[in-house]
């Protein structure tokens, strides 16, 4: 199975790229690829809409931080550890935070709380599942993480996000990813005869 993996993951990147092509392409057809008020006033519905509407709830706040949830049990329960699930909570709650904190700051299209919260998640979902796989699965992983994110940002500009919400958004889970691994280099400092 684990020789099968990899070429699974990479046919699962290139239908999220798919995926992310085929909206931004009905987005430049209606000439509403920059998101925001082009993007609602085009009135998009049919198999697009259902299409960016599935991805961003898959990629959003509660589906994705779930899938994030649930591989860290999987992966403290085989190592026999709770570092993974502890990992996994603290990026979920500073994520929930940071999202809240910039919809109050930027108001409620400034950021894409799916297009942050998929970034973090794919980040440590990454950095979780990278000693369990070999070399091959964990690139092959990487490029379905950078394939997801792309999908997920397509999708909300589909759904009325600007271009630069986005950008916004996607430069906010990266400083959020930055913070955890700054919170968990400090943690091990403090402690360092424990195990990550």
């Amino acid at each position: 199975m684990a020789r099968h993996l990899p070429p699974l993951l990479y046919l699962t990147a290139l239908g999220f790229v798919a995926a992310a092509v085929a909206l931004a392409t009905h987005l430049a057809r209606h000439d509403a690829l920059s998101g925001g008020l082009a993007a609602r006033e085009a009135r998009l519905r049919g198999w697009s809409h259902f299409l960016a509407n599935g991805i961003s709830i898959a990629g959003g706040p509660f589906i994705a931080t779930l899938g994030l949830l649930v591989t860290a049990a999987v992966i403290a329960r085989r190592a026999d550890r709770w570092a993974p699930l502890r990992d996994a909570l603290a990026a979920v709650a500073v994520t929930w935070v940071v999202v809240a904190v910039g919809k109050l700051a930027l108001g409620w299209l400034g950021i894409s709380g799916p297009g942050t919260t998929i970034v973090v998640v794919c980040c440590v979902g990454w950095w979780l599942l990278r000693r369990h796989l070999e070399r091959g699965a964990r690139t092959a992983l990487g490029w379905l993480g950078g394939a997801i994110v792309l999908a997920v940002g397509v999708a909300q500009l589909y759904l009325g996000h600007s271009f630069v919400a986005m950008v916004v958004s996607w430069l906010l889970g990266a400083a959020t990813v930055g913070l955890l691994a700054w919170l968990k280099h400090r943690l091990r400092q403090r402690a360092p005869g424990q195990r990550p």
